[in-house]
């Protein structure tokens, strides 16, 4: 019984170690080393923010076609973010500018895959580090993810650094570049590879079922 479980606990580690680490950094010829983020959930492939900062939503809109700059992509749809950060966040993610507080650690891991943008001069003390940016139809996401890191006089009641999602949408700057906006861009269709935690808990499980069959078809001994 032991083992059984001492199994089955390793078998679960496994499959959430899997989990978190089902979101691959994609290297690209045009874009550079790990330019590029895969959601195995969706399919989608997202460009770092950080590729197209301080630029404005009419000026990269217009280099999406046939021979522009971002020929290939699209602009991530406001329910294509929602699904991106439900996935990556495991928890569901509401639409609302109301203040969602989520996992610290995991809105760090995020910054590093996707980019951030520091808010510099946002407040008299303290960092505010951002992941904001421009989705379809022209819809800048204006705090997506983002970190305060204390101390901040605006925020005086919080005492270690804390993740926030929030949807605060915008229509009126189109024609604005802004150095801490970017641009929520994605391609589809690609063959996300599977990461070798899953490798793993295939092999385990494979592993487990042998030895339970195994087990299974032993003669029974000491009975009559």
């Amino acid at each position: 019984m032991r083992r059984q479980s001492l199994i089955c606990a390793v078998v679960a580690a496994l499959l959430l170690e899997g989990v978190q680490a089902a979101f691959v950094s994609v290297d690209d010829p045009t874009y550079g080393t790990g330019a590029f983020t895969g959601d195995p959930g969706t399919g989608l492939e997202w460009l770092d923010i950080t590729q197209a900062l301080n630029r404005s939503y009419n000026d990269v809109s217009a280099q999406l076609g046939p021979g522009g700059e971002f020929e290939g992509l699209r602009y991530a749809t406001r329910e294509d973010l929602v699904t991106l950060l439900d996935n990556f966040f495991a928890e569901s993610i509401v639409m609302s500018p109301a203040n969602q507080v989520v996992d610290f650690q995991r809105a760090t891991e995020f910054f590093g895959l996707f980019g951030s943008a520091f808010l510099a001069g946002s407040v008299p003390q303290g960092d505010i580090v951002r992941a904001q940016g421009f989705t379809s139809p022209g819809f800048y996401v204006g705090s997506s993810l983002y970190v305060h890191y204390p101390p901040l006089l605006a925020y005086p009641n919080e005492s270690s650094p804390t993740a926030f999602i929030s949807f605060q949408h915008n229509t009126n700057q189109l024609d604005t570049p802004l150095p801490y906006i970017g641009h929520w861009l994605v391609r589809e269709n690609v063959v996300i590879p599977a990461p070798a935690s899953f490798i793993l808990f295939a092999t385990a499980f494979s592993a487990i079922s042998v030895a339970a069959r195994k087990r299974c078809a032993r003669p029974l001994m000491g009975r009559k």
